[in-house]
């Protein structure tokens, strides 16, 4: 019987088994058991076409008065498991008429080909006034009651299936040099299906956002080990009953939905056609864009009259609209009446398409709601930081139970890609594909002298990462040029521990001296974020060790421009650190670290600048070559931080409130001949903070003091971020007019860098499109408008502000600040600097 899983035979095999040494009587009990559960394995399948024959794709297929039903995949296949009896079987596409079926189920599977046609337009009968389209009129009364059908449905539970699937349309052979391969997922062409996977999930959602989903079982071509990463409790985001639709992955700052308060503000509205569904009259309005640049959607919503509830949408967001990553989203939803006036999502598709680096790609995601119950109760017990757990036998399920439980059919495509990757898998793990992919992707080219070389051995586990050579060369007026080697070498143990090693080399040509050093960390223990690390050797430092200015832009000034702002000494080091999360969102760091530091001076005055200004300042102040022995603690907290759990990984999603972050630093004295005598604590406060179409804001507020400062040197005072070159860097944590360490060149005492208190406060407002998409022809552009304020209390800095305003996103990487420093004790500064931006911020890490 094609309804019937292949589990319940196994079943009856099991049970025949054992009855064997029973008697007849108990036999038959078991004969009756069984094929009384087996009425609930009937199904009813088919495909839903246009009247020409055409199949649609994602078509709804439901039992009236419920959330029990599927979606057609591609092809317009669909089927739904159902047990004996009647029901209303209703078949819906957006655009087309609804249509609404009488079947009985007994005894057997049915087949069911539905033929849907367009919509029945009643356009004629609707009187358009000369004004005004009376699409508007609706809208005003979806916008009136938008708040109240937000709160119908608080929360609800149901079971969740969620299918997603990438494919590549083209892709080139290479990239900057590199073989593309995809790990042989494509065929000859660089061409197919590059990812697809399945999972069905328990789901219970409580609004505004607590989201407890459980993935039950997973499934991912070609990777039995594997486990979908689909999260169907994410998809609240896409309730069009909001002002914003802000899905994480798309935007920073949202949609604006276009039923929301300030919608005619942002749509035009066209009454397209009236039609009738279930004796109710259903408006379909087309949406246009009064600005194509905003973050809006183009396409069709479909409002119920009377109730002015939203029936089913289709709307489109591009690149235009302000979207990252993708070139165009096209959101399918349907809504079904579940209550009187009550109507819950059923499904939602998402069909996408991208390109990048000359890869064009394109895919869809289709999520399948059934068993739905609204307005359950739940309370906070229901509901943790862990916004989704998979159980670690998610993978183990088979094909019957998929043939059993999978509501929308696999396309052919879909079906041929499981059977060739699963029967592949094997060779695909095998040493000798592996070595094959390995050797095209281990091809050494030019471009690797820039962009750094990786060596993989899949098989074994192992990727080595060289850094780029050519940018190893660097020059200072302390080694002259400078030679730097460095690699990172990564061995994955298991599922659960990885061996990561960072050996470095560095040559300088001028003070001919030799340094390396080398890194060995130890990560164990991923659910708790955990890892040990030993690191030793000899090696050059910046006295910051946040390195406020790097080597390459130091190497330009000093050389062409003829200062050397970076200072840098020398110590021969070993040190022990350690990372672990105690409770989610408290993390606690500690290092321990010796170390025998010594004074360089500059042994090289090469510049091209040959000017009367051109002045090499001393490379250090005095100090004596010591000792150092000094522990540091950080404990890292962040409040209500959401997770999710996955076998053998925990993957942090930040939280809305700020970070919290407390660090001692002590030095120990008298061991190991460690002079030094200090004791230093530091708060900080750290988020960033979205306010919509508005953009983002992020801050960062530290204080702190040397408790005890006896004895101390230069690398151990308090330094901040300053910059003296056209070069912006640390926007969001920096002083772009501020020195490095001294209150000008020729200070003998690094006044900035401190031991005193101090507070510093950064904030930096992206309003991302919110002003340059409102001024033609600019707006093409996509700019972004960046502001910032900074302050700086310490010592000798009372008061002193910076302000900055600058564009960002200019060719998607330049940025350009003008800045204006101030302060009651110094004078006033100003400047310009350009720079990339791509440090980003993450709080939740």
């Amino acid at each position: 019987m094609r309804g019937l899983p292949e589990f319940l035979f196994k079943t009856f095999t099991n049970i025949v088994s054992v009855t064997t040494r029973c008697n007849l009587p108990l036999q038959l009990i078991f004969f009756c058991v069984l094929f009384s559960n087996a009425a609930f394995a009937y199904t009813l399948y088919g495909r839903v076409s246009d009247d020409s024959g055409k199949p649609l794709p994602f078509a709804n297929v439901y039992v009236l008065g419920t959330t029990k039903g599927t979606t057609t995949n591609q092809e317009g296949r669909y089927q739904l498991a159902l047990a004996e009896g009647t029901y209303t079987i209703v078949f819906h596409y957006i655009g087309f008429t609804k249509k609404s079926i009488a079947v009985d189920i007994a005894h057997a599977d049915i087949e069911l080909n539905v033929s849907l046609t367009p919509e029945d337009i009643l356009l004629s009968e609707v009187v358009v006034s000369a004004s005004e389209d009376p699409a508007y009129a609706v809208i005003r009364k979806a916008i009136e009651k938008r708040s109240s059908h937000y709160a119908q449905v608080q929360s609800y539970q149901c079971m969740a299936y969620a299918k997603g699937l990438q494919r590549i349309v083209s892709a080139p052979d290479k990239i900057f040099g590199q073989p593309v391969n995809f790990d042989g997922s494509l065929d000859s062409n660089n061409a197919g299906i590059l990812y697809l996977s399945e999972s069905i999930s328990e789901l219970t959602f409580k609004k505004p956002d607590r989201v407890s989903e459980t993935v039950i079982s997973s499934k991912v071509s070609g990777d039995s080990q594997g486990f979908s990463w689909n999260r169907a409790g994410d998809f609240y985001r896409f309730d069009f009953y909001k002002n914003l639709i802000q899905p994480e992955f798309l935007t920073d700052r949202g949609f604006i939905s276009p039923i929301a308060d300030n919608a005619l503000l942002h749509y035009r509205y066209k009454l397209t056609g009236v039609f009738e569904d279930n004796g109710r009259l259903i408006n379909k309005i087309q949406v246009i864009p009064k600005r194509t640049n905003d973050p809006v959607f183009t396409g069709s919503i479909y409002i119920v009259e009377d109730e002015w509830s939203i029936h089913s949408l289709d709307l489109l967001l591009t690149r235009d609209n302000q979207m990252k990553f993708l070139d165009s989203l096209r959101i399918r939803q349907v809504n079904t009446l579940v209550q009187d006036s009550i109507w819950m999502t059923l499904s939602l598709t998402l069909e996408f398409s991208f390109k990048i680096l000359g890869i064009h790609g394109s895919g869809n995601y289709a999520l399948v709601y059934r068993d739905c119950e609204v307005n359950v109760p739940v309370s906070k017990k229901d509901f943790s930081n862990e916004v989704l757990r998979v159980d670690e036998e998610a993978n183990t399920k088979d094909s019957a139970y998929w043939a059993a439980n999978r509501p929308v059919p696999l396309t052919q495509e879909e079906a041929e890609d499981y059977a060739k990757k699963d029967s592949l898998e094997q060779l695909r793990n095998s040493r000798e594909f592996r070595r094959k992919l390995d050797k095209e992707a281990n091809q050494f080219n030019a471009w690797d002298l820039l962009l750094g070389y990786n060596y993989r051995n899949s098989y074994r586990k192992v990727d080595v990462t060289f850094a780029p050579y050519l940018a190893g060369v660097q020059y200072n007026t302390v080694e002259g040029f400078n030679l730097s080697l460095s690699a990172t070498i990564r061995k994955e143990l298991d599922k659960k521990r990885m061996l990561i090693l960072e050996p470095a080399a560095r040559y300088g040509f001028s003070n001919r001296h030799v340094n390396g050093k080398l890194r060995i960390r130890y990560e164990y223990k991923p659910e708790k974020l955990a890892y040990v690390e030993a690191e030793g050797g000899r090696y050059v430092f910046q006295f910051n060790r946040n390195t406020p200015i790097s080597e390459p832009i130091n190497s330009f000034y000093t050389l062409l421009i003829g200062r050397n702002y970076m200072k840098i000494f020398e110590e021969g080091f070993i040190t022990f650190r350690h990372r672990y999360e105690l409770v989610n969102g408290l993390v606690l760091r500690t290092s321990l670290w010796f170390a025998f530091r010594w004074p360089l001076e500059n042994t090289s005055s090469l510049t091209v600048r040959k000017a009367a200004d051109t002045e090499f300042t001393a490379n250090v102040p005095e100090f004596k070559q010591h000792e150092a022995f000094i522990l540091a603690v950080t404990l890292q907290y962040r409040p209500g931080q959401r997770y999710l759990s996955r076998p053998y990984q925990k993957v942090i999603l930040g939280s809305k409130y700020p970070r919290i972050s407390l660090t001692y630093k002590k030095s120990i004295p008298g061991i190991l001949s460690s002079d030094l005598n200090f004791d230093f604590l530091e708060l900080e406060l750290a988020d960033r903070v979205s306010l919509g179409i508005a953009g983002n804001t992020t801050y960062s507020v530290k204080a702190g003091t040397f408790i005890n400062s006896n004895t101390l040197y230069l690398m151990d005072y308090k330094h901040f971020y300053g910059n003296k070159t056209w070069f912006g860097i640390h926007y969001r944590e920096g002083f772009q007019l501020l020195d490095y360490y001294a209150s000008d060149s020729t200070a003998r005492y690094f006044k900035v860098s401190t031991t005193r208190p101090f507070v510093e406060v950064h904030f930096e407002h992206n309003f991302d499109g919110f002003l340059f998409n409102k001024i033609p022809g600019i707006r093409k552009l996509k700019l972004q408008a960046v502001a910032g304020i900074h302050f700086l209390y310490s010592a000798d800095y009372r008061d002193y502000f910076e302000v900055n305003a600058g564009i960002e996103n200019i060719l998607r990487i330049l940025r350009v600040d003008f800045i204006f420093g101030f302060s009651s004790v110094h004078e006033n500064k100003w400047g310009v600097r350009f720079g990339i931006d791509l440090q980003g911020f993450n709080p939740g890490q």
